[in-house]
């Protein structure tokens, strides 16, 4: 009976310790990866309102943008110098030609980068009108000068 009892006693000392050791924290079995979010599409621009004076000139405008963007103008008189670009931050030059009207203009660029787009409001002051003086030969109520008619034909 002895025999029997040793070989009972270490059959169950070894389910226990199978038991045991089966119960363990369940390390080796990874987690599945959680599936990654994307970004959403941005565009990013550091003014939303340039101002010029009547005369021609130009700014900059800096995008950023987290993929590639396309840039325009809703003006002829308002151009980009590039139309453009891959992600990330790139500064573009907005020419506008001079404004020949006695009224104010506007323009709007429009960046788009996969679904976002933002948009910059150009506004341009207007041409000063030419009232009286210079070689116009016209004496006001007040007087002229004298050396604006110099070269009239009478």
């Amino acid at each position: 009976m002895k025999l029997n009892y040793k070989f009972l006693l270490m059959t169950l000392l070894t389910l226990c310790m199978m038991g045991a050791y089966s119960c363990g924290g369940g390390d080796d079995i990874p987690e599945p990866e959680p599936e990654p979010i994307p970004d959403p599409d941005k565009v990013i621009l550091n003014t939303q309102s340039l101002t010029f004076e009547a005369t021609e000139s130009s700014s900059t405008l800096t995008i950023s943008a987290n993929k590639a963007w396309t840039a325009t103008s809703n003006q002829t008189w308002c151009t980009l110098s590039k139309e453009s670009g891959i992600g990330g931050s790139e500064t573009i030059t907005i020419n506008v030609a001079a404004n020949p009207n006695e009224t104010e203009r506007t323009a709007t660029i429009t960046v788009k980068a996969g679904t976002a787009s933002a948009t910059a409001t150009v506004k341009q002051a207007k041409k000063e009108s030419q009232q009286g003086g210079g070689d116009s030969g016209e004496v006001g109520a007040n007087g002229g000068n004298i050396e604006d008619m110099e070269n009239k034909k009478w």
